[in-house]
């Protein structure tokens, strides 16, 4: 897309804010899911890495077969992977979205001084507003310089 069909927006007009914004309202429930998926694939994971580690060496197993925790017991392994695998799905679910998100910034806004210039002093970026609104902020280059430095 050209810079000239873009909205151009100054620092002075930011932030700027995206009312009802359907990929910000996506990026919400994504984000929950995603805490959802990683808060129980913490918990399984640390539940089968302590059994491994700390199970006990031997189990009497009745003659119906094992229950459910003698089966936890016996095989703390599979356990601890599953956990695993919740925590990298977890992962996984949110960066598609932020990407489309970044993809319809950059497509449809560009950051300009008054005479209409493109600014180089500092960047828009956003950020996702509780009730699914999209704000565009601006960050000047010196307050991420000052940023990188700290971390």
């Amino acid at each position: 897309m050209e810079a000239s069909s873009k909205c151009r927006l100054t620092a002075d007009e930011l932030p700027h804010r995206i009312e009802n914004f359907p990929l910000a309202q996506k990026l919400e429930s994504r984000q929950n899911i995603s805490n959802v998926l990683t808060v129980l694939g913490i918990a399984i994971a640390v539940i089968g890495g302590l059994i491994l580690i700390g199970g006990p060496s031997s189990i009497r197993v009745g003659w119906n077969g094992p229950t459910l925790w003698e089966m936890i017991l016996l095989n703390p392994g599979p356990i601890f992977s599953i956990g695993v695998m919740l925590l990298v799905a977890g992962s996984q679910i949110t960066p598609s979205v932020i990407q489309e998100v970044q993809t319809y910034v950059d497509e449809h806004f560009v950051l300009v001084n008054e005479p209409g210039v493109p600014v180089e002093e500092g960047v828009m970026t956003w950020q996702i507003v509780p009730g699914g609104h999209l704000d565009l902020v601006f960050v000047s280059l010196a307050e991420l310089s000052e940023a990188e430095q700290q971390s």
